[in-house]
């Protein structure tokens, strides 16, 4: 009963040990029902794979396809450096 709820109060712990695990119990209870919870709302809210397989494999021309590829590479590439810059500064923040 502790896992998911605190009961009824008809029976509880009267120890400092038992009100110990009952903490970790209805700790833990929690946190699992989280979890899965996060995980139903990831599956609703992540995007589907094969909408994002489209954006490459929508165009049929493989070189226009080349070209996007290309295209987010260098985005990529321009992230990264940008990301590589800024950790050098964070970097020299606590040198």
């Amino acid at each position: 009963m502790t896992i998911k709820t605190v009961g009824y109060g008809d029976r509880y712990p009267t120890t400092g040990g038992g009100r110990l695990i009952g903490i970790a119990l209805m700790t833990s209870g929690v946190g699992v029902s989280s979890v899965f919870t996060g995980f139903i709302a990831n599956s609703f809210l992540a995007p589907r794979k094969k909408e994002t397989e489209g954006v490459i494999a929508g165009s049929g021309d493989p070189k226009t396809k080349i070209i996007k590829i290309r295209h987010m590479l260098e985005e990529q590439e321009k992230a990264s450096s940008e990301l590589r810059e800024g950790l050098v500064e964070v970097k020299k923040c606590y040198e």
